[in-house]
Formats: C-alpha cells, sequence, structure tokens
C-alpha cells in the first residue's frame, strides 16, 4: 500500500467512526459499518456498507428513510475528507448481518468483492 493510501485509508476510517457513531445513537437496529476498496482502482472500488442486526431491522430502516439518511451521512463525512460519493450511490449500501450470515456464511469479504 502507497503512502497515499494508507492517508486515504485512515480518513475513510476517521469519517465511518464519525458516522457509526451517530448511527448507533439514532438508527435503530444499525449494529455497524464498513467498508471495502481496492486502492489501485480507488475511488470507483470504493463501497461502505452499513450493516444492521437482522433483515427486519434493515426492513424497517428503508421503511422509515433510515437507510437515506445514513447515505446522506456517509457521503458529507467522506466530502469532509475530499473523498466524493453521492448519497444514493450504489457505492453506498445497506445490509444486514443475517443476510450475510445466510447467504455468504458471514463472510463479508466474500459478499462484496
Amino acid at each position: 500500500m502507497r503512502k497515499t493510501d494508507k492517508k486515504r485509508e485512515r480518513d475513510i476510517v476517521a469519517a465511518l467512526t464519525r458516522v457509526c457513531d451517530e448511527a448507533l445513537d439514532s438508527s435503530p437496529g444499525f449494529a455497524w459499518i464498513t467498508h471495502f476498496v481496492d486502492y489501485g482502482r480507488f475511488p470507483e472500488s470504493l463501497v461502505v456498507v452499513s450493516v444492521f442486526k437482522g433483515d427486519e431491522q434493515l426492513r424497517r430502516a428503508r421503511a422509515s428513510k433510515v437507510d437515506e439518511r445514513l447515505s446522506a451521512l456517509v457521503s458529507a463525512e467522506l466530502r469532509a475528507v475530499g473523498i466524493s460519493l453521492s448519497a444514493g450511490s450504489p457505492q453506498i449500501r445497506c445490509d444486514s448481518e443475517e443476510a450475510c450470515e445466510r447467504e455468504h456464511g458471514g463472510n463479508w469479504q466474500l459478499r462484496y468483492r
């Protein structure tokens, strides 16, 4: 990993930590946030996933537009560190631990590669 990639990674982690802290306080069923990136194809390879505990919590988040609010928050926090992903981008997603366990045996790398 190049020096610039390491800095970007630190910036992404810091931005997503802020999103996570906010979401844990305000989004019922929200569990954690993660990202996947191939720095050889950055920024188009960046995928951010807000993870909910179960399918039902994710369904409720979508019904009450919490997913859209999280997408806007992710977009704003990344923009603050110089990374442009628009809210509503397919690179910003919501998922559930339950779905990953059921469909990919809990392997998030497999699910998003």
